[in-house]
């Protein structure tokens, strides 16, 4: 009895072919997985930039005119409230004194050259003093 090789040779080659195709089709889901990723990593944080604003709500000077503070207003967006930042902005400094989360607006009175009072907080620049509403309970 004769064996038929064409049988074999043809289930062979559909069984490379189908073999091919799936390997073909897995490469280029995981590539298209991998570039979705990264696509998704690099342009995250320009959306979240994108949608804070900070607007200026004062800038003033200590009386004798050693401390310099500047508040801003941030809004995060439509998921975020609204934030009151307050840092030190003379002699080079830039260090957030103040920042109180769910508040839009920033009273500041100078006590004396060194000592301001924010939204009621009472803090000494000299000593180095900060609040955060994350202080508070």
């Amino acid at each position: 009895m004769k064996r038929s090789t064409s049988g074999t040779r043809r289930l062979y080659i559909a069984g490379s072919i189908l073999g091919f195709s799936a390997v073909l089709a897995l490469i280029l889901a995981v590539s298209l997985a991998a570039l979705n990723c990264f696509m998704v990593y690099i342009t995250a944080p320009l959306v979240v930039m994108s949608h804070a604003e900070d607007t200026l709500l004062q800038i003033t000077t200590s009386p004798e005119g050693t401390y310099t503070l500047k508040a801003i207003r941030r809004c995060g967006g439509a998921s975020t409230g609204f934030a009151v930042i307050v840092t030190r902005i003379d002699s080079g400094h830039d260090d957030c004194v103040y920042y109180h989360y769910g508040t839009d607006e920033a009273d500041i009175c100078w006590l004396t050259d060194h000592i301001a009072a924010i939204n009621g907080r009472v803090l000494d620049l000299s000593k180095g003093e900060s609040w955060t509403s994350e202080d508070s309970p």
